[in-house]
């Protein structure tokens, strides 16, 4: 790990990690090069369609279970694969109380909107559309 031999010979060794010099006769260091980097390969036709869902609920929380819940529901309602679904957040945020011509409070079931965002990624060749724009309308279209 980080050792190297010296210009001279194999009779040093210098541990670069823990920043020793150590002369020794008996050790021959070498140099140990890790390997480079590799990007994944990727589809050429591969897309990623970005969703976003605005939702009313009375609910100011959302579980685990519940997000689960609701991924899996997002995907059948779109018809994409699960495992599809990338970045899938849920962003809860107050709803606005709207005032009656009395000026009192309108009773509201739904005092909360649950915006769910995340984007499907697949190849289209997996899910036999013919481009991005086509895939895009029919999970829109769900």
């Amino acid at each position: 790990a980080g050792k190297y031999s010296s210009t001279t010979g194999a009779t040093t060794c210098i541990d670069c990690d823990a920043g020793k010099y150590s002369p020794t006769g008996a050790v021959t260091c070498r140099a140990s090069p890790t390997p480079m980097p590799t990007a994944f390969p990727t589809d050429i036709n591969t897309v990623a369609i970005a969703v976003s869902v605005v939702m009313s609920t009375d609910q100011a929380t959302a579980s685990d279970s519940q997000k689960a819940t609701l991924k899996t529901s997002m995907a059948a309602a779109s018809g994409v694969n699960e495992a599809e679904i990338k970045y899938f957040t849920v962003v809860i945020a107050p709803a606005r109380q709207h005032l009656s011509d009395f000026d009192m409070p309108q009773r509201r079931l739904a005092s909360y909107f649950w915006t769910v965002n995340y984007k499907v990624v697949s190849s289209l060749s997996s899910v036999g559309q013919p481009s991005a724009d086509a895939y895009s309308a029919a999970i829109t279209s769900s």
